[in-house]
């Protein structure tokens, strides 16, 4: 059974850093004909620099080894984490990648106690990487005698090693996470075995999960959380300034409209303003403040150019401009300008596999394309650096899985 989408793994956005140098105060109270003596003269504060949105892309280096459905984290010292995923043949992957920036090239890290797919991948505040549960699919969603697992590993990145920590109370595949303000990770959702909602007839769909949970990384513990109304894949979970919002998704092969809210104070769930349409594996960042959610497709078989945009003013959801096409499992960015950049994807149940890409300014609420990717791919990943610049890597494509990886300039 399948997840095509591009999952939901956490993202950290680091902006760049600008280094400076100022005048020591000896050399700011002597000299110039100014009077001795007098107070230290602060240095006026440097405002961080703001990369420019993308133009286009250009090649970086290759993967060691071709992978699509894998997830991408962004190191505390600027590196990427790429993690697992599956090769041409639907298997899972136990190999583990580090990607240079500076250098522009991929090195091969500790590999995976296990192998898995389907996962999410979460930067904890120490700098660790936390990575939970996961499973393996094929291509048409039928079982493959895989069942979601339940484990949970952590990467450090100083050592390069993984160790086990504490398995999470439920095994779930296609799940969600999101780090919690205090260091928590909450993890939401998923299948219970690998699979995803489809239409065609001989399509069997793993049941989809309600149940979350919190990992302490002091313990090592998982702990039972609130469990969503509405149990939900294929869905996005993103945190905002009004909680930790899940968005649409699928459950019994039927598409979501519905939203719920988490409140980490309280661990529970409430309604949230409901999609203009149903969406899964749709593509959702905050932008300007507000969440905006663009594409996916209507009940797994139809995809849309539809954008909505929450108004947490109004509670409501409102449209905004349509994207440039129709697009499933796309990826999208914020940038460190505040705009928004949608990238890649699929346009009918994986049989187009887009190139293009158009940034999104939120306060214009307009798209405008910019050159496209050499290479048309989904289930890829897709990750914001921390120069601005934004990494897309692996994916499906129309020759099988691929090794190729594009830099935005």
């Amino acid at each position: 059974m399948r997840l095509l989408g591009a999952f939901a793994m956490v993202f950290l956005l680091g902006g760049a850093v600008v280094g400076c140098s100022s005048e020591s105060n000896e050399e700011s109270n002597s000299g110039g004909g100014g009077s001795g003596g007098g107070a230290p003269v602060e240095p006026d504060p440097v405002e961080p620099q703001i990369a420019p949105d993308p133009t286009g892309w250009q090649a970086t280096g290759e993967l060691l080894e071709a992978r699509a459905l894998t997830t991408v984290s962004l190191l505390q010292d600027g590196r990427v984490l790429v993690v697992g995923g599956e090769d041409d043949d639907y298997a899972m992957l136990a190999s583990v990648e580090l990607y240079d920036p500076v250098l522009g090239t991929f090195t091969a890290a500790a590999p995976l106690p296990e192998p898995r797919d389907h996962h999410t991948a979460t930067v904890l505040k120490n700098g660790e990487v936390l990575i939970t549960g996961g499973g393996s699919g094929s291509l048409i969603s039928l079982p493959n005698g895989e069942s979601a697992l339940a484990s949970a590993v952590l990467y450090d990145p100083l050592a390069n090693t993984w160790r086990q920590t504490g398995s999470m109370n439920e095994a779930r595949a296609g799940h969600r996470a999101a780090l919690l303000d205090d260091g928590r990770v909450l993890v939401v959702g998923g299948g219970n075995e690998v699979g995803y909602p489809c239409a065609h007839p001989d399509c069997t769909v793993a049941d989809s999960i309600g149940s979350a949970e919190i990992y302490d990384p002091v313990t090592g513990e998982w702990t039972a959380t609130g469990s969503l109304a509405q149990p939900r894949i294929a869905f996005d979970l993103r945190a905002t300034a009004v909680g930790i919002i899940a968005s649409g998704g699928a459950a019994n092969n039927q598409g979501l409209e519905s939203v719920e809210i988490f409140d980490a104070t309280t661990g529970t769930w409430r309604a949230g303003p409901k999609l203009t349409d149903q969406r899964l594996y749709h593509a959702a960042a905050v932008l300007g403040g507000k969440l905006v959610v663009a594409g996916g497709k209507i009940a797994n078989v139809t995809p849309v150019t539809a954008v909505d945009i929450l108004d947490e003013a109004a509670s409501q959801w409102v449209s905004g401009s349509s994207i440039d096409e129709p697009r499933t499992g796309a990826s999208l960015v914020s940038l460190q300008s505040g705009n928004g950049l949608i990238v890649a994807g699929n346009n009918q149940l994986g049989t187009t596999f887009l190139a293009t890409a158009s940034l999104y300014n939120p306060e214009l609420d307009t798209w405008t394309s910019i050159e496209p990717l050499a290479q048309g791919r989904y289930s890829q990943a897709t990750i914001l650096l921390k120069d601005g610049s934004v990494l897309v890597l692996g994916g499906r494509t129309a020759a099988g899985v691929t090794r190729s990886a594009e830099r935005s300039r």
